[in-house]
């Protein structure tokens, strides 16, 4: 039976459509996503019944849970939409990072730093993704499952940093906003990085709370 004492985490990943629902409302599926459904909701404004009714009303959705899918078919989803995702976005997000911040390095609402943190994600995370795909993925799907735990703990560190970073970068572009008259560059940057972000909280919530679950990790 559903319950508002229920974890984010877990409506996120049995009902379809439930990030989007969270995004909205600015609530943290991600690596925040072990509060429950009642404390995020009252946390951010939000009535708690009426958020759980949301998120029914949502879960009639066509395309099936992420919990749905076969090991199989999840990681493919992660390979091919999140992995390649990534690299193409951070090689754009670089570009464009570094554009804003030497053009308008003296402007007050510049965001100093973007550039080289968007650097160390990129490194840090292509490394990351690089074991996934040729270590842990392909023991997953070989049916091993006794000498996974210590390599999915590391990513689960390594994602709590990531989701750090996500923050920082959140902090420094004052939650993606633009100052008023910012050039078409400085607001393309904004637009591109809040996908990205969001794409990376999602992309961390099927790891963390849908596949390592599968392989005797806690959710």
């Amino acid at each position: 039976m559903t319950s508002l004492m229920q974890p984010v985490s877990l409506f996120a990943a049995t009902i379809p459509g439930a990030t989007a629902i969270f995004r909205r409302h600015g609530i943290d599926f991600c690596c925040g996503g072990g509060l429950p459904l009642a404390d995020a909701a009252q946390a951010h404004g939000l009535d708690p019944a009426g958020l759980l009714r949301e998120l029914m009303d949502q879960g009639g959705a066509a395309d099936p849970a992420p919990a749905c899918l076969s090991t199989p078919a999840l990681t493919s989803l992660i390979l091919d939409c999140f992995h390649a995702g990534h690299r193409q976005q951070l090689d754009e997000l670089l570009y464009l990072s570094q554009k804003v911040e030497s053009v308008h390095g003296q402007h007050p609402d510049c965001p100093k730093g973007l550039h080289a943190l968007l650097a160390q994600v990129a490194g840090e995370l292509e490394e990351h993704m690089q074991k996934e795909e040729q270590v842990l993925f392909p023991a997953m799907l070989s049916g091993g499952s006794f000498f996974l735990a210590a390599p999915i703990a590391c990513m689960m560190q390594e994602h709590d940093v990531f989701g750090d970073q996500l923050h920082q970068m959140a902090a420094l572009t004052r939650d993606f906003t633009p100052p008023a008259r910012a050039c078409a560059t400085w607001r393309a940057l904004y637009s591109s990085l809040q996908h990205f972000v969001q794409e990376a909280q999602e992309h961390v919530h099927l790891e963390n709370d849908v596949l390592f679950p599968r392989f005797g990790a806690s959710a």
